[in-house]
């Protein structure tokens, strides 16, 4: 059986993730798919290559699901609930890239900024990711203020900032504290009522 690219990926991807970058070895990736170290070499030209391509494969599954979370005929109350629920958005992660963001989320960070300063190229993404999040967030509030939904005198690009930090800070708190799911919904509502009309 022939071995994609993919596959090496997510083997990587669980290796790097269980282990320190420099205790990964392509021999063990290979191994781990039964092909020998020229077989990864076939798709990688080094760990290196291979370390930035998997943190690039994460970068581009986040995106293509956090953009797909958009959907312009739910109210915004439905659009951003999702994303005060870390347990299941970490679920549907988990499912597709492996990584249970709610369990796993600082190895997922130990990933992203190893590869931030080794790779610019990775720097650049992770930056474009955060900025399509936040002009997409302000559009929805801009919408949202359009339609009535929220107050008129607030700003939406700082409402968009402060909604993609809340989001990261509650993804960060819960990978290394407990966090309940009714306090999840409680900063939501919070978070809400502010905008509200």
């Amino acid at each position: 059986m022939k071995v994609t690219k993919e596959q090496l990926l997510i083997e990587a991807l669980n290796q790097f993730a269980k282990e320190d970058y420099d205790r990964v070895s392509l021999q063990s990736i290979g191994k781990a798919l039964d092909i020998t170290k020229g077989g990864v070499y076939h798709y990688f030209s080094s760990k290196d290559d291979l370390f930035k391509e998997t943190v690039i494969y994460i970068i581009d599954i986040l995106e293509q699901v956090s953009m797909g979370q958009f959907d312009p005929t739910r109210s915004l109350k439905e659009q951003l609930r999702p994303f005060f629920k870390l347990r299941d958005t970490s679920q549907m992660y988990a499912q597709i890239i492996g990584i249970d963001f709610f369990n796993d989320y600082s190895v997922l960070i130990t990933l992203l900024f190893s590869a931030i300063k080794k790779f610019d190229e990775v720097r650049v993404r992770v930056s474009r990711i955060y900025t399509n999040a936040i002009e997409s967030f302000t559009t929805l509030f801009s919408e949202a203020q359009t339609l009535g939904e929220i107050k008129s005198d607030r700003n939406p690009s700082v409402l968009a900032f402060e909604l993609a930090a809340l989001i990261e800070g509650g993804l960060l708190i819960s990978a290394v504290t407990a966090i309940d799911e009714d306090l999840q919904n409680n900063v939501f509502e919070d978070f809400y009522g502010h905008l509200s009309t």
